[in-house]
């Protein structure tokens, strides 16, 4: 182990140039092409014939693949050597700073490492019982740094003697064939060795491996080493059989290990498969992924083929954790949608030709999801905004049962449809739902193709990184504007989920996937100005954040009516929409010389807001009161929850107009820090009361009250306050015109047939 002195007092300036002088004996060899220009082509040139040529070019031959081996081995010292020293010079720092720190706090370090502290000199120090305990912990703490110091030195220390002894070899009469590279690669192969004993590695080796993945699952030499030097179906094999060892092996520690090592082989994989690294896995080592995917892999022995898992089965869960490139995870997607489309039982006939029950089996997780791949590479999706876009939006392609690309799908496919196939249908009828799944512990025989709540929930995920273009997870993360494909699949969704019976899908009596209700909230939180425009049929077109998603209107209008019963969905709504149209009255307003006829602007840009209110105010009335399947405590804790969506609206419209006037900043900073307290506006508790009550406060908490009070917060100077007040009331006027508008549509039967309105327009607010 590397010891405190010799870390702080080692001189790495040898080192450094000793890897300086091998990296610039790589930048200047040119032996070969030397050889092969002063000495073979010439010979080759000159006529000379027989035995003696035949020996001569036959040696020649050796010594230009000796000089390329050289070549090579070189090249791999040369990257050993760097890593060396940069990793030691990395912790010859960090060693400092722990010593630096540790004088600040008047604490001294021995030449052995040993933490000191000053003793009490002070009669007040002397009388102070914590005096000792005080500079104790401190000291504990920086033992504890200097310690977490030496093991990464250590550490570096052993790869990089493993990566010179791999790559000089053992052999004395010719160059290394097979040089390893520096010590990521060298990390690479003590991981992908230990990989290798599967059921047989121990806790402890177990755990090694996680460490390793987690240290260095962001390096593209350790992840392409790793992955690119393991047959992808011998990988696959490996991990199942250590993952599945975590069930029987009685090990809380052992199955805590596995559990990590699954999100960091994920992470790993990504980066291993991110063409924008360097280096990266080759495209033939994805395809025979893909091969091994749709491929039985023995695991089981005296099992037969059919009874063994599929690769996809197992490779699923790696892929809910990480970012994929569509390079690789659209192809992988593809081939596991078109394979279950084909044969929607094709996962599930693995439990029937099994000689026992799966039950628990680690690798395939613990929720009845894992039997169907589709769950696993539509979590991928949800993480991988990018290939979410391509997947639902770019034309398929078609991918032969071993995972060639075969070129465009004939007939065209579009995976939004397949994947909402609402049957149910008997599997024999061809109508199964391609994101059926199984309960490994109730159903052994599945016989219909209904999706399972995991599944659904996934693909909300995926739909949701795909147009709102952050994974769905990320809620912190900024929005990125919308692009025409990302715009293009909202489009194809609110289609999809609004156009004839689709309501019936997300909400009502055998709904089949209500668990896509809170992404597509989302979605519409995020297309907030889009839905605007839609629902006064584009009369005054509200601007979009990007490319317009050209929203039908009675789609919209039903999809809102149909998410305005949902909580969660009604949460993430209500909180774009309050910021959205906040923002837009406050942009007329900044901007008064723009507009001839500025009541009419402050109208037009308050009222759309109200009809959406309108819609999904009716629509929640109708769920707590006449449905009473959700009560209004449930609609206020995720007002609360949704509060984000608010402050990302804002940020993007409002926030983003006010930063480029005078005195914007300062409007910016009250309206984003009251966004909550608006929000607030929407909570209720109705208990016994009416429904016409329970929309009268839902009006009087709506965008009526903030449009006005918008139009105060940004009326300047150059307005008299009469004027002011004038706006204000046509603002709030224009948006309960709105309400009453929304409302009416909403009871004249727009809920896309999963209820009964209210009973007429006079439910509505008395203006």
């Amino acid at each position: 182990m590397v010891t405190f002195d010799q870390l702080r007092s080692v001189d790495l300036s040898s080192l450094g140039a000793v890897a300086t002088d091998f990296e610039q004996l790589v930048q200047k060899w040119d032996l070969s092409s030397a050889l092969a220009t002063d000495v073979i082509t010439p010979l080759q040139g000159s006529g000379w014939t027989g035995p003696a040529s035949d020996a001569a070019a036959g040696v020649l031959t050796r010594t230009r693949t000796q000089l390329d081996l050289g070549f090579d081995e070189a090249s791999a010292l040369a990257r050993a050597l760097r890593d060396a020293h940069t990793q030691f010079a990395a912790a010859q720092q960090a060693l400092q700073a722990v010593l630096d720190d540790a004088g600040k706090q008047s604490l001294t370090v021995d030449a052995a490492g040993a933490v000191h502290w000053p003793p009490a000199v002070a009669q007040a120090d002397k009388h102070d019982p914590d005096y000792a305990s005080t500079y104790q912990d401190k000291a504990q703490a920086i033992a504890q740094r200097i310690t977490a110091v030496l093991a990464t030195a250590t550490e570096a220390d052993a790869a990089a003697a493993a990566a010179l002894a791999a790559d000089t070899g053992s052999g004395t009469s010719a160059f290394n064939s097979t040089p390893l590279g520096g010590i990521p690669e060298e990390e690479a192969k003590q991981a992908t060795d230990l990989l290798s004993l599967g059921s047989k590695a121990t806790d402890a080796q177990v755990a090694q491996l996680d460490q390793l993945l987690k240290d260095h699952a962001g390096d593209p030499r350790f992840t392409t080493a790793f992955y690119g030097s393991q047959d992808p179906s011998t990988f696959l094999s490996n991990y199942a059989a250590m993952a599945q060892s975590a069930d029987y092996a009685g090990s809380a520690a052992r199955s805590a290990s596995v559990k990590d090592l699954e999100a960091n082989l994920g992470l790993a994989l990504a980066n291993a498969t991110n063409t924008q690294n360097q280096p990266h896995v080759t495209d033939a080592w994805e395809a025979a992924l893909r091969k091994a995917g749709a491929s039985h892999l023995s695991m089981y022995p005296g099992q037969p083929a059919e009874g063994q898992p599929y690769g996809y089965q197992i490779l699923s869960n790696l892929l809910r954790t990480g970012n994929y490139d569509p390079h690789f995870l659209d192809p992988v997607a593809e081939h596991i949608t078109q394979l279950s489309m084909a044969n929607p039982t094709m996962w599930d006939s693995v439990v029937v030709h099994h000689a026992y029950p799966f039950q628990d089996i680690q690798f395939l997780g613990q929720d009845g999801t894992g039997f169907n791949p589709m769950s696993g590479v539509l979590d991928a999706l949800g993480h991988s905004p990018d290939a979410a876009t391509h997947f639902f939006h770019d034309p398929a392609t078609h991918y032969a049962p071993d995972g060639t690309a075969q070129g465009p799908a004939d007939p065209p496919i579009k995976y939004l449809d397949v994947l909402t196939n609402n049957g149910p249908g008997n599997l024999d009828s061809g109508s199964a739902s391609v994101l059926m799944d199984r309960d490994s512990s109730i159903n052994q025989h599945p016989s219909t193709g209904l999706p399972f709540p995991g599944e659904t929930t996934a693909l909300g995920h995926a739909l949701e990184a795909a147009t709102v273009g952050i994974p769905y997870d990320a809620t912190n993360a900024a929005l990125p504007p919308h692009t025409a494909a990302m715009s293009s699949v909202m489009s194809d969704v609110v289609s999809k989920f609004g156009h004839g019976d689709g309501p019936k899908m997300l909400s009502g009596p055998g709904a089949l996937f209500t668990n896509l209700n809170g992404s597509l909230g989302n979605m519409t939180a995020a297309y907030i100005g889009d839905v605007q425009t839609a629902v006064v049929g584009g009369v005054a077109p509200m601007p979009s954040f990007g490319a317009p998603a050209n929203l039908e209107n009675g789609d919209t209008v039903k999809l809102l009516a149909t998410l305005g019963r949902d909580p969660d969905a009604y949460g993430s709504i209500v909180q774009a929409q309050e910021a959205y149209t906040r923002a837009q009255v406050q942009d007329v307003m900044l901007h008064s010389a723009n507009h001839h006829d500025l009541t009419a602007a402050v109208g037009n840009a308050a009222q759309p807001g109200g009809t959406v209110e309108g819609i999904m105010s009716g629509a929640r009335a109708n769920e707590v009161f006449q449905n009473q399947q959700v009560k209004d405590a449930a609609y206020n804790a995720k007002i609360d929850q949704k509060a984000a969506w608010g402050t990302k609206v804002w940020d993007l419209t409002g926030g983003n107009e006010l930063g480029k006037v005078p005195g914007g900043s300062y409007v910016s900073g009250q309206i984003d820090g009251s966004i909550q307290s608006y929000a607030d506006r929407f909570k209720s508790d109705h208990g016994g009361s009416a429904q016409d009550e329970s929309l009268q406060d839902l009006l009087k908490a709506g965008s009526g009250g903030s449009a006005s009070d918008s139009v105060f917060a940004s009326a300047g100077t150059t307005l008299s306050p009469t004027d002011v007040s004038d706006l204000a009331a046509s603002a709030s006027s224009r948006s309960t015109a709105g309400f009453d508008h929304g409302l009416l549509m909403f009871n004249n039967g727009v809920n896309g047939g999963t209820g009964t309105g209210l009973g007429g327009p006079g439910a509505g607010s008395k203006g």
